[in-house]
């Protein structure tokens, strides 16, 4: 049991310490995750990003730090399926689909019969090749 000292504390610094240390754990645990840290903590994320904020925490992996936080998208191309893209935005994953048609194109000089701009890709909110519609 805790025992009070007979000085008394400052108990908002007290649980400010605490409460720090319990993000920075539930943070590491979660690999800087933050909807993973949320249930760890059993808290809203935006009540965690104003929390983060308020002790001055980074926003993301300190060893990640100037790093852009990537996310992996599922793009559904006609005649091929779907392929995985490490990308920051949709529109960055899409962008590296055309790059590597066009790279096929250089290389041998048709069009890939499956990827380019006419090709349909499908946003990965909603994965349903156009030939499935």
């Amino acid at each position: 049991m805790l025992q009070l000292p007979e000085t008394g504390i400052d108990l908002h610094a007290h649980m400010d310490a605490l409460e720090k240390e319990y993000l920075i754990q539930a943070l590491e645990r979660a690999r800087w995750v933050k909807s993973q840290a949320c249930k760890i903590l059993g808290i809203q994320r935006t009540t965690l990003l104003m929390k983060m904020r308020k002790h001055k925490l980074p926003l993301q992996s300190p060893s990640r730090k100037g790093e852009a936080m990537k996310r992996r998208f599922t793009l559904y191309l006609h005649g091929i399926g779907p392929i995985d893209v490490e990308a920051d935005s949709w529109g960055e994953a899409k962008k590296k689909i055309d790059d590597m048609a066009a790279h096929y194109e250089r290389i041998n000089g048709e069009p890939h019969p499956f990827i380019g701009s006419d090709a349909p890709v499908t946003h990965p909110e909603d994965p349903t090749p156009p030939e499935a519609a």
